[in-house]
Order: C-alpha cells, then sequence, then structure tokens
C-alpha cells in the first residue's frame, strides 16, 4: 500500500549532497511557485529539489502505475482479474470479492508495447503476449517468476489465443503463421501447426472431449468450416462444415458445452449451431462487434461495439455491449459506456465482465445477473502537461490517467484536482500566468479559469468543430498580448483562434496538406508558434518538413512557407515540441534551426545535437532545451546570444514516453514530468554557465 499524504510530505524533498546550502538568488518575474526563506539554493547547473510520485500524492492503492489499459484476463478460481497498461511493465491485481486493486506484478519486459494476458488458472499463472515486442513470457503468480521471453511469429494485432487447460500451453493463432503452442519447462516454443493457412481464426476448447476447435475465419462463402485440433499434438482429426451468409466473414467462436452447440458471430449476425453444423438459430446484431463472449451460467452472448463515427466526429468513441439470449435471440439488454472499449473478459467467480478502456484510465465492471450497468473502476495515472500560474500552483494534466488536473503547492503537496472536460491537452497559462487554458480535447472546448488568487472559471469556449475522437493530439499556442488561443486539430486540418477575454471563436484557419480523420495517433502531428509582435501564426507539419506562416491582422492569408529549400530538415529531430519562438531576441526556432523572424530566413546558425528548445531565461541569457541521447534523455543549456552548449546533463530515470519540460526563469525552477510513471522532478537552476 501507499504511503499516506503525512509520510509522504515528510521525505519528499530529496536535496542533492552537492548542492550546499546558500541565500536563494533573486530576481526574475513571472509565474511560479516561489523560493522560501531558508530553502537550500543551488551551487551546480542543476540540483533536484523534489520528486513528486503522484501515486503516492494522491494516494492510490498501487506501487506501480498501469497507464492506458488494454487486456484483462480472469482467474476465477481465484476470483483475480490481470490487467495490463500499454505504457506499464507492470500488471494490476483486481480482487473480484472487493473490486479493489491488491497488488502488481512485473512482467519482466518493456514497458510500452500490445500486452495481451491469459490466465492458466489451474497452475497459477498468466502469459502475456507482447504484440510490440512480438514475444510471450509465462508468469507465476504466486511468486512472480518471469519464464521467457519466447519469440513469436505472425501478424499479432490480429491473433487469437487460448490456454489448455490440461496442458497449461498456450495456443496463438494467427492467419499469416497458423497455431503456434507455447509451453514446457522452461517456457519454449512447443510445436506450429500452419495446416489451416490463412483459415487459422478463434479458438475454443471443449473440456469434455480435450479438444480444441478453430474457426475456418478467412472464407467468405456459404459453406464453412470448423477443424477440430487434437492441442496435445497439433494434429487435425475432424472437421464440421455449416453455412453462413456469404460475404460476412466468421470473427468469432464459442462453444455452449451444456447445450451441445457452436456459437459462430460475424459482422452482423449471431449463428448457433449444433455440434454437426446444422443452424439452430440466426441471431440479428445491432452495431459492429468489436468481441463477444458467451455468458454460460445466463445462456447470453455479450456482444462489445463501438458507435459509429457521427455528428461530424472522424472515429467512433462511445461503447456498447448488447446482449442476446442464444434461445429465444431476444435482446435482453443495452449498455452504454466508455469510450473506445474494445475486448472484453468474464470473471465467472463473480458474474461480472470486466473491459479495459484506456482512454478513459478505467476497467468497466457489468454484473451479468442484471446487466443493469456498467461501473468503472479507475487504474492509472499521468503527467502530461506542467503549467506555471501566478497564484503560486503547478498544474499537471493527466488525460490518459483519468481527464483531470492537479494543483501542486510549493512543497509538492495536491492541494486540489479537478476536471474541465474529456482529454484535457493541451494545458497551458498565459505569459503573466494569470489565465489558465485547458483545452478539452475530445469535448473541443477550451475552458479559461483565472488563476491570479484563488482558481476560478471564467468559461468555456466551444470551438465550433466536431468533438475530437482520435489520438492525434491537439496542438495550442497563445497570444498573450492578444489574449487568443490558437488551437490545431490534426484530424480536421484545422486551427481554430478563440479570443479568451471575449470567450468566442473569431477565425477557423484550414491547414491545407493535412490529410484529416483517423490516420495514426499521436502527439505533435501539427504545432504552433506566435510572433506576437507581428502578429503572425506559425503552424509546423513535420511530415510535410514545412511552416507556414499566417498574417493576423489580415484574415490569417499566408505569408510564406519555409520548406525544404529553406530548413535543413535533417537537423531536425522527428519528435518533440519543434517550434520556439524568442520575443526577446525575434527569432523562431524549427528544432535546433534558428530563423530570423523579420525576414523569414534562417540565420544559419543552429543549437548543438538534435535539441528542441522549451525555455528562455532572459537574465541570464540562455535556452533551455531537451534532445534525445544515445542512453536517455538529456537537459541541455545554451548561450542565447552564441548558441554554444554550456551545461548538458542527461535526465534522472527512465522516461517511457517523451519528458514534458517547463521552465520558471523567474523562480529559478525547471520541472521535468514523466508521463507514464506519473511523477514530476523539481530541480532549482544554479550557474549553468
Amino acid at each position: 500500500m501507499r504511503a499516506n499524504i503525512a509520510a509522504l510530505l515528510a521525505v519528499i524533498t530529496i536535496t542533492l549532497a552537492a548542492c550546499d546550502p546558500v541565500a536563494p538568488a533573486g530576481g526574475g518575474t513571472g509565474p511560479g511557485p516561489s523560493s522560501t526563506a531558508g530553502e537550500a539554493a543551488c551551487d551546480q547547473a542543476l540540483c533536484l529539489e523534489q520528486t513528486v510520485d503522484m501515486l503516492d500524492a494522491l494516494e492510490r492503492p498501487l506501487d506501480e502505475n498501469v497507464l492506458k489499459l488494454f487486456s484483462a484476463a480472469s482467474d476465477s478460481q481465484r476470483n483475480l482479474v490481470y490487467v495490463s497498461g500499454i505504457m506499464s511493465g507492470d500488471i494490476a491485481v483486481l480482487d473480484g470479492a472487493t473490486e479493489t486493486w491488491v497488488r502488481t506484478i512485473d512482467t519482466g519486459g518493456p514497458d510500452r508495447g500490445l500486452k495481451y494476458l491469459y490466465a492458466d488458472e489451474a497452475r497459477n499463472r498468466v502469459f502475456v503476449l507482447d504484440a510490440t515486442a512480438r514475444a510471450v513470457r509465462r508468469i507465476d503468480a504466486g511468486t512472480g517468476r518471469v519464464d521467457g521471453p519466447v519469440d513469436l511469429e505472425g501478424f499479432l494485432e490480429g491473433h487469437q489465443a487460448l490456454v489448455d487447460p490440461s496442458s497449461g500451453n498456450l495456443l496463438v493463432a494467427t492467419r499469416d503463421h497458423g497455431i503456434q503452442v507455447f509451453g514446457g519447462e522452461p517456457l519454449q516454443l512447443l510445436y506450429e501447426q500452419t495446416a489451416f493457412g490463412e483459415n487459422t481464426g478463434q479458438m475454443a476448447y471443449d473440456t469434455a472431449r480435450g479438444v480444441v476447435y478453430v474457426l475456418d475465419s478467412a472464407s467468405g462463402a456459404g459453406s464453412r468450416s470448423i477443424y477440430v485440433l487434437d492441442p496435445a499434438t497439433g494434429t487435425r482429426t475432424g472437421e464440421v462444415t455449416y453455412s453462413a451468409q456469404p460475404n460476412d466473414r466468421s470473427r468469432w467462436l464459442m462453444l455452449d458445452e451444456e447445450g451441445g452447440r457452436f456459437l459462430v458471430g460475424t459482422g452482423r449476425s449471431l449463428l448457433v449451431l449444433g455440434l454437426d453444423g446444422s443452424t439452430q438459430r440466426t441471431i440479428r446484431l445491432n452495431g459492429s462487434p468489436a468481441d463477444m463472449l458467451y455468458d454460460d451460467a445466463h445462456g447470453a452472448v455479450a456482444v462489445l461495439s463501438t458507435e459509429q463515427p457521427s455528428a461530424g466526429r472522424v472515429a467512433g468513441v462511445g461503447g456498447h455491449l448488447h446482449v442476446y439470449d442464444v434461445s429465444s435471440g431476444a435482446l435482453r439488454a443495452t449498455l452504454s459506456f466508455g469510450r473506445k472499449p474494445h475486448r472484453i473478459n468474464l470473471n465467472r467467480a463473480n458474474g461480472h465482465i470486466y473491459v479495459a478502456n484506456g482512454d478513459a484510465a478505467v476497467i468497466w465492471s457489468i454484473d451479468t445477473a442484471s446487466y443493469g450497468s456498467a461501473e468503472p473502476i479507475r487504474l492509472g495515472d499521468s503527467v502530461e502537461q506542467i503549467a506555471l500560474a501566478a497564484n503560486g500552483a503547478t498544474y499537471l494534466s493527466s488525460r490518459l490517467g483519468g481527464s483531470y488536473l492537479s494543483a501542486l503547492d510549493t512543497d509538492g503537496a495536491v492541494t486540489e484536482t479537478l476536471t474541465a472536460g474529456t482529454w484535457p491537452i493541451p494545458v497551458q497559462t498565459n505569459r503573466d500566468g494569470t489565465r489558465l487554458l485547458v483545452l478539452n480535447a475530445w469535448d473541443s472546448t477550451l475552458s479559461v479559469f483565472d488563476v491570479s488568487a484563488e482558481r476560478a472559471l471564467l468559461g468555456t469556449i466551444a470551438l465550433g468543430i466536431p468533438d475530437g475522437s482520435t489520438d492525434r493530439l491537439p496542438a495550442m499556442a497563445i497570444d498573450s498580448s492578444r489574449s487568443l488561443a490558437y488551437v490545431a486539430y490534426p484530424e480536421f486540418a484545422k486551427v481554430v483562434v478563440a479570443d479568451f477575454a471575449a470567450m468566442k471563436v473569431i477565425a477557423t484557419i484550414t491547414i491545407d496538406g493535412v490529410k484529416t480523420g483517423d490516420t495514426g495517433g499521436g502527439p505533435g502531428q501539427i504545432q504552433l508558434a506566435v510572433d506576437e509582435t507581428r502578429n503572425r501564426l506559425f503552424v509546423l507539419v513535420p511530415q510535410a518538413q514545412e511552416v507556414t506562416v499566417y498574417d493576423g491582422a489580415d484574415g490569417y492569408s499566408k505569408i510564406s512557407e519555409l520548406g525544404r529549400s529553406h530548413i535543413n530538415w535533417t537537423k531536425v529531430p522527428r519528435e518533440g515540441e519543434l517550434l520556439f519562438f524568442d520575443h526577446v531576441r525575434d527569432v523562431l526556432f524549427v528544432g535546433p534551426v534558428e530563423v530570423e523572424a523579420a525576414s523569414l530566413t534562417p540565420t544559419g546558425r543552429s543549437l548543438n545535437g538534435n535539441a528542441w528548445l522549451f525555455g528562455a531565461d532572459a537574465e541570464s541569457g540562455t535556452y533551455w532545451g531537451i534532445r534525445a541521447g544515445q542512453s536517455g534523455w538529456l537537459v541541455t543549456v545554451a548561450d542565447a546570444a552564441t548558441l554554444e552548449t554550456l551545461h548538458e546533463e542527461p535526465l534522472p530515470g527512465a522516461h517511457v514516453l517523451i519528458p514534458v519540460p517547463a521552465l520558471d526563469a523567474a523562480q529559478h525552477r525547471l520541472y521535468i514530468g514523466h508521463q507514464a510513471e506519473a511523477s514530476l522532478d523539481v530541480f532549482a537552476i544554479g550557474d549553468p554557465r
């Protein structure tokens, strides 16, 4: 269990031994927590003062973060549910009796990856199929011992798998590599069965006969097959043929052993078949199924689907569960919940269906006795944005960790959490820190808070575009002198201009050359910067290797384009916040490349390495940046006049995602957020020269 907040605050401040206590440095203006009398200042370039672990600060029940929940597997003998996260190397364990998180288990593999879980209930083991690393591991859930990894072949994102309860082996089926079987001591590939070819689909285990049924998932013909496999030898021992509607591919196979029937799910129907393949019933399904399972205790099939895009959205968001009575074909229940859920799992010990929903930071629990509601069980936190306010608070946003913001005081304690909307990203303050702007990315609204003293919501601006619905993360830039927020949505190829003083949208710009729709997730697909003196907006599309300049005084007409013939793009890193405008020196940086703002021409100078800037300290005449080194991320400090590197040092800790930096030059503080680790490092700044 986590230490309580009192214990945390007693130990949260860590001052490096090399940082000798001297008087606090003075000078500078701007937002951010103030130095307190007697606080140890820094006699080096950087001194780590605090590490704030948000799991501790928020009193979460688990020791390790499990983020972007992806897969769930149930152990019905022990009434446990195992849950993996795409951004975490640990598995969370839920007690099905109390529905509380009780512990985590280290998978022994990389943090980031698509980790599918399969439980061997008889032996208290969990298989982890890592589709990203293309490997299988087997964990003893009692001791934590990890076997593997063992290499895995085939296209794994569309794979099917099951555990043979008699042997404890894991059978993995892919359409391009047949069936691979893993087991033994130590874990190894036991055999491959490729005879089914591209027809290899979902499998079901028959406990009475000790055989595995394999669905032919490739055929679109009217006559189709279910193959019979001896799991001990990999031998095909039989075949069952059945009839289906042409051009409606079979995707799911379930076995009702007590009723003696197969249940075959297609994109449009549920086929109820005798064990000889004869058709007993065809049930028409609602929506577009994403997953389904058989609830044998209630003779029902639960079908998970995601709503189709509507109201201008480019991707379906809302989740639905339709429950059908197998014997009558009647629709028993319909539930709506979550955002983009895609896999379901049944824990027979407590009769609950669990749905891991990473985009909502919850696992949904559905009681099959009533199918009355989906109850959220939250899990996972993140630190994805840092905003420094004039009232002394540091605001941290958690998007994948559940759509909330935390406010920290100068001691690193959480003073409040708040929710503005769905998916708060980006989150920024204006130049003097009196306004906190929170883009609610999946609501397409901008919440504006007064944070000059006590936080107060001034209003929420509807951006006049459809709700966001993809992982193509928006970007934002602020023109503080005009109280304008520029918000870019890659999925719509638009930049919305919002006046956050008048609380209204004043313009919408269409960005040429950006493909709209749900075409791959991630940050940085459109990036923004503002030249407030000239009322200009810079729009970077990294994939096109082009910066377009718009004139705000002339209806956002195009002024110029800086493309391949202007900038040496080999120097520009592929990831990071690549645009930075220095209004003091009147220059724009594209990654490390310096551009004169007045003439919009590169100066011929650039920062060393592949750094990108996140801050400038006019008092010390320094630029602050971050770059990827060979063994991790580094913070780099450069002379603003010469661009020569003054200091560089590695950031502590591991980073599953890019570190999130923020500079408080006035208070001589550097903040580094660890996104997937849900922690914040606070450094005192000494003299980088």
